[in-house]
């Protein structure tokens, strides 16, 4: 309950957040990252939370209509922010996204979850530093990807 809460609040309603629910459950059963971390979060970091980690954001879901209505088909992006810290963290959090990028586009997979999913790219990439707020000079690296995916979704009925 918990966690569909974060997701509506994060992501919008209940429907479109399926995707990301998916994409967690899909990523965590991805040996290339489960090897690096078990940390995947919606919405944002905990405090205190040990590094490496992902955090997942959906922020686009695009349903598409027909003349008669909404169709099945949708295009969510989805942003994954890969978290690391401390001595060689630019590399690790680098590392990870490229762990992701690779699980995301290369895997013929076709559903995350329960989603059905199609075409998933990583449309852009980039690289930040959190800077500490406790005087240290330990900062977080983060690589941020988009992940846009074509996902079928289901229509609520009316």
């Amino acid at each position: 309950m918990t966690i569909l809460l974060l997701l509506t609040q994060a992501g919008g309603d209940k429907v479109s957040t399926n995707i990301v629910k998916g994409y967690r459950t899909y990523l965590l059963a991805a040996g290339k990252i489960s090897a690096l971390t078990t940390r995947i979060y919606y919405g944002n970091l905990p405090q205190s939370v040990t590094l490496p980690a992902i955090v997942l954001n959906l922020t686009a879901n695009q349903s598409h209509r027909n003349l008669s209505g909404p169709e099945a088909l949708a295009r969510a992006t989805i942003q994954v922010d890969c978290y690391a810290s401390g001595s060689g963290s630019y590399a690790a959090s680098v590392g990870l996204g490229e762990a992701v990028r690779e699980v995301t586009e290369l895997d013929s997979v076709t559903t995350w979850g329960t989603e059905t999913v199609g075409h998933k790219t990583v449309s852009t990439s980039r690289d930040e530093q959190d800077k500490p707020i406790d005087g240290s000079d330990s900062f977080r690296n983060v690589r941020t990807l988009d992940v846009d995916v074509w996902h079928k979704q289901q229509i609520p009925s009316t």
